[in-house]
């Protein structure tokens, strides 16, 4: 995010933008929301989570000599064994370009807003190279490297120099920083004091509150670039093929202020990290509907490899050969595929589909079939083609016997597929008729360990009028979901429900 300088910390200033509010969720956002990683992260990792230095101890600390004082200032990672990644907008107005006034830091305990950490291992800075075409007010361009007088000996982050499927959107990525806990902006008093309030409130805050000597870490998805400049609107800032975003739809995660110029990283393929990002800018910290946005690494290979010219930098690049290639963000989100582990998100392994198929005719009679390994009450809801939520199951027309519907009407068992509606069954209550308009579609079965509460149970599947109220039905759900994991024992990591997407056609 884009920095000034305050105090003993270098805080990330508000993005004034205009232009257009936010687009509106999509039904198959929310959905997507539905997963337990999603689901924990809106209730567990607001702010993020404590982490030790070892577990990224290519993570840095930047320092700035001011009026006598080393100053934290940045967050940068160790690419090579004498050059620091961080982001232009760290050295730029109230800062300074001469490499003398910086020092880098690592294997830091407890990180010092003023000071160097004592604990810390320090090296001076011989040369600091801003990209030429950084732009302060656009954000264009925003990457550094800082080279090091002396060569730190910690294990490298592998740079992501070419496209690859780990900057495909939806895919999970982690931010690591030493930045702030909470949004805050700064004002002048009548008496010249810098005062600090919070950034979404306006209430006064003790600014020393929201400080973290620990490193934390954040798990959130990337967001299509075009979706994230659609959010942003026509403001000055650029946001291209040049950079990533991240972000929750509902906000609550994200980078801050203090975290600029740290990684954004994700795994590849073979289970290893590659830095694919550079923390940036954003409209203040884990609002809904703006995502974090990133300098993307594999935009600026050949500026990269032209500054450190003969070292050797870490990189990596074994793209699967059946991953598509391309930019990140071409990714095809009805795909019905999870990014995410299955493990985690899918752990009763749940499996829904058409009986006929994914391949579907106007006019034609269809049934939804579900399976699962484990015991548990089934939720269907579908993302139609016309963008609108279908609620699919349970409902009262949907039992297997007559009668008045019961929560255990909708319990399921392994090893059982149900079929909904059951064409074998004379009391299955409805018929379900594939219809205008054409177009792709997105199941969803959640199987949860107890009946769900959050919405009425409809006489028969019912499609609701809008996309916004299928929004607000998917939240409702989702609140319930993230209640339901305070019930869970505090040695438990696992979610009490599974979810499964599949996505189909209607031509």
């Amino acid at each position: 995010m884009k920095h000034l300088n305050i105090g003993a910390f270098c805080l990330a200033a508000v993005v004034s933008l205009s232009g257009e509010t936010a687009k509106a969720e999509s039904v198959e956002q929310a959905l997507r929301g539905l997963q337990p990683s999603s689901v924990i992260e809106y209730t567990r990792m607001v702010g993020g989570q404590t982490t030790l230095w070892s577990e990224w101890p290519w993570q840095t600390a930047l320092y700035r000599m001011s009026n006598g004082h080393e100053l934290f200032t940045c967050g940068g990672s160790l690419v090579a064994p004498g050059w620091v990644l961080s982001a232009a907008h760290c050295f730029g107005e109230e800062s300074t370009d001469n490499p003398a006034d910086w020092t880098v830091a690592t294997r830091i305990g407890k990180l010092t807003p003023v000071g160097l950490p004592l604990d810390a291992e320090t090296r001076k800075v011989k040369r600091l190279v801003v990209h030429e075409g950084y732009d302060k007010k656009s954000q264009e361009n925003d990457i550094a490297l800082m080279e090091l007088a002396e060569p730190l000996p910690e294990p490298l982050i592998a740079l992501q120099l070419e496209p690859d499927p780990v900057e495909e959107s939806h895919r999970s990525v982690t931010v690591t920083g030493w930045g702030l806990t909470r949004w805050l902006v700064s004002k002048q008093d009548k008496t010249g004091h810098v005062v600090f309030f919070d950034g979404a409130t306006n209430d006064p805050v003790d600014f020393k509150k929201f400080e973290t000597p620990d490193l934390r870490k954040a798990e959130i998805p990337l967001v299509e670039v075009d979706q994230c400049a659609r959010a942003y609107g026509n403001g000055v800032q650029k946001i291209d093929g040049r950079n990533l975003c991240a972000g929750l739809s509902q906000g609550g995660v994200d980078a801050c202020q203090g975290d600029s110029g740290g990684p954004m990283m994700a795994k590849s393929a073979a289970g290893e990290w590659r830095q694919i990002g550079v923390v940036s800018w954003g409209k203040g910290c884990a609002l809904a509907g703006y995502p974090g946005v990133y300098t993307r690494v594999s935009a600026f290979n050949a500026w990269i490899k032209n500054v450190m010219s003969g070292d050797d930098v870490a990189a990596g690049s074994d793209q699967s050969p059946s991953a598509p290639s391309g930019p990140a963000g071409a990714a095809d989100t009805a795909s019905g595929e999870s990014a995410t582990d299955p493990a985690h998100e899918n752990p009763a392994g749940v499996m829904i589909a058409f009986k006929e198929g994914d391949d579907l005719s106007v006019g034609q009679r269809v049934a939804y079939v579900v399976t699962t390994q484990r015991p548990g009450y089934l939720t269907v809801l579908d993302a139609t083609p016309d963008g609108k939520l279908t609620q699919v199951y349970p409902t009262a027309g949907s039992l297997r016997s007559p009668g008045s519907p019961t929560p255990a009407s909708a319990l399921i068992h392994p090893g059982k597929p149900v079929a909904i509606p059951d064409y074998r069954n004379p009391y299955r209550g409805f018929d379900v008729e594939i219809t205008e308009p054409r177009g792709k579609g997105v199941m969803v079965a959640l199987l949860s360990d107890k009946p769900l509460t959050s919405f009425e149970t409809p006489q028969a599947p019912k499609t609701f009028a809008s996309p916004k109220e299928g929004v607000d039905v998917i939240h409702r759900l989702r609140d319930e979901l993230a209640r339901s994991l305070s019930l869970q024992p505090k040695s438990s990591t696992a979610a009490p429900w599974s979810v499964a997407y599949h996505a189909y056609n209607i031509r």
